[in-house]
C-alpha cells in the first residue's frame, strides 16, 4: 500500500465494498485500518460482507449520509464532492432502486455544478464471474442502467465479483460495439461501467461470461489490481495496474469537448467576407487551410479538448497573419503615404506649403529643397514604411482555460474499489 501511495500521491482511497470478510470482526476491521491508511483519506462501500452489523458505520464517518434512503444496519446511501467530481455512493445491499434514484436526484440538485458524476456501489451488474446471473444481480441489471442514464450518470464503479472487467460505453444496457474496442471516447453519450478485481489478493473469481456482449475488457490474471484515475475538468482517466509490480492492464479516458469558441471562431471570420483577392496568395492559403480544417474538426466526434483548442490557435493565428497584396488600400496609399506623412501631412499641408514654406522659411529655406525633398525622400515615403504594416487587423479569441487535473487511484480488499485523487496544480 505504501509503494501504491507514494506512486499515485494519492489524495484518497476509494473502496468498492468488502473491508472485511466478516461484518462483525474487530481484528479484521484492525487489519484493514492500520497505519497506513492514517495519512490517506478513504471513502468506503458498504459491500455484502459489511452489512451483517452496525460495526461499518462504527468505523467510518460517511458524510452527506442519507436517513431513509438505502437504509440497512450497517449504514445507506451517501455522497461526497472532490473537486469537480460528485460521488455517489449507493449502498446496494439495500435493493430498492425507486430510493436510490430518489437519493442521486437529491445529490445532483444539491451540486448542479460539478464537472463528472460517478456512482460508486458494490454488487457488480456487468461483471463476467461468478455471480454474473445471480437473480440479484440480475434485477439490478435490469432497473439501475435506466436511472444512470437519465440522470446522466459519467462512470460507474463496482465491486463483489472478482474479475476485472471494463465495459463499452453503454446505452442503458445496450453496449455501444461500433468502433470496436477503443482506450478513449470523447462526449459520449453513453456510460462507462467498471468492475474492479480483488486488490489485497485474498480471493479471486474465475471467469464465467467470457463472451459478454457488454466486456470490452476483462482480465484475471489471479494478480492484484488498482486503477489510478486521473480527472480535468475536459477529461476522466483510469489506468488499472497489477499492485505487485505497477505494470499496466489497462487505461480509459472520457474526453469531454466543448467546441463552442471554435464555432464561434469561424462563424465570426466567415461574416467578415474576406476575399482572397485582398490577400497575399502564401497567407490567403494558410488562412483558407486552418478554416476548412476547423471546419472539418467541428464533424469529428472524437475531437477531444486539445485538438479543438490548437485548431482555434492555429485559425486565429493564420488570420492575424493575412497579408494585404501592394495594391490595395491598407497602409499603402492610404496609410503613411498619400494621406499620412506625405501629401497631407509633412508634404502639402505641414512643413511644405502651410508650416515652414511660404511663412516660415520660405521658398530659399527648408521649403522645396529642405524638407520636400527630405519628405519624398525620406520620411515614409514609398519605398520605406510601405510595407511595414501589412497585417489585417486582430480579432479576440474566447479565453481556453487549463484545468488542473485530479487523480484517483482504484483498489480492493476482497473486491473493493479504491480510488486515490491527486490534484497537480497547472504551472
Amino acid at each position: 500500500m505504501k509503494t501504491i501511495s507514494s506512486k499515485f500521491n494519492a489524495d484518497f482511497l476509494l473502496s468498492g465494498g468488502d473491508q472485511v470478510n466478516t461484518a462483525s470482526n474487530e481484528t479484521q476491521y484492525t487489519g484493514y485500518i492500520n497505519e497506513l491508511f492514517t495519512s490517506l483519506p478513504s471513502a468506503t462501500t458498504i459491500g455484502n460482507h459489511d452489512s451483517g452489523s452496525a460495526a461499518y458505520n462504527q468505523h467510518f464517518n460517511l458524510p452527506n449520509e442519507s436517513a431513509d434512503k438505502g437504509q440497512i444496519t450497517a449504514g445507506s446511501d451517501y455522497w461526497f464532492v472532490y473537486e469537480n467530481t460528485l460521488f455517489i455512493n449507493l449502498n446496494s445491499n439495500d435493493r430498492s432502486t425507486a430510493e436510490h434514484k430518489a437519493f442521486i436526484e437529491e445529490a445532483i440538485a444539491a451540486n448542479p455544478n460539478v464537472k463528472w458524476k460517478t456512482v460508486v456501489f458494490h454488487h457488480s451488474i456487468f461483471s463476467t464471474a461468478s455471480h454474473v446471473d445471480d437473480g440479484d444481480i440480475i434485477t439490478r441489471r435490469n432497473e439501475l442502467p435506466q436511472v444512470f442514464k437519465d440522470l446522466d450518470i459519467d462512470v460507474v464503479l463496482m465491486g463483489h465479483d472478482h474479475v476485472y472487467t471494463r465495459t463499452y460505453m453503454m446505452d442503458g444496457t445496450t453496449p455501444d460495439t461500433s468502433k470496436g474496442v477503443q482506450s478513449s471516447v470523447t462526449n459520449p453519450t453513453g456510460i462507462l461501467y467498471l468492475t474492479a478485481n480483488s486488490a489485497s489478493g485474498s480471493k479471486y473469481y474465475d471467469i464465467k461470461a467470457p463472451n459478454a456482449e457488454y466486456s470490452a475488457k476483462m482480465d484475471q490474471s489471479y494478480r492484484r489490481t488498482v486503477t489510478d484515475i486521473k480527472v480535468t475538468d475536459t477529461s476522466y482517466t483510469m489506468k488499472t495496474y497489477y499492485a505487485d509490480d505497477l505494470s499496466l492492464l489497462d487505461e480509459f479516458t472520457i474526453y469531454k469537448a466543448d467546441n463552442t469558441a471554435l464555432l464561434n471562431k469561424i462563424n465570426e471570420l466567415k461574416n467578415m467576407n474576406l476575399s482572397e483577392s485582398d490577400y497575399t496568395k502564401d497567407s490567403w492559403k494558410s488562412f483558407s487551410d486552418a478554416l476548412t480544417s476547423a471546419e472539418e474538426l467541428l464533424k469529428n466526434s472524437d475531437a477531444t479538448q486539445d485538438m479543438l483548442d490548437a485548431s482555434l490557435l492555429d485559425l486565429q493565428t493564420a488570420y492575424e497573419h493575412l497579408v494585404k497584396t501592394d495594391d490595395q488600400n491598407g497602409n499603402d496609399n492610404n496609410g503613411n503615404n498619400n494621406n499620412g506623412d506625405n501629401n497631407n501631412g509633412n508634404n502639402n499641408n505641414g512643413n511644405n506649403n502651410n508650416g515652414n514654406n511660404n511663412n516660415g522659411n520660405s521658398n530659399n529655406g527648408n521649403n522645396n529643397n529642405g524638407n520636400n525633398s527630405g519628405n519624398n525622400n525620406a520620411n515614409n515615403n514609398n519605398n520605406s514604411s510601405n510595407k511595414a504594416n501589412t497585417s489585417a487587423p486582430s480579432a479576440k479569441t474566447g479565453d481556453i482555460t487549463t484545468f488542473a487535473p485530479i487523480a484517483l487511484l482504484l483498489a480492493a480488499s476482497l473486491s473493493v474499489i479504491a480510488f486515490i485523487t491527486k490534484r497537480r496544480r497547472s504551472a
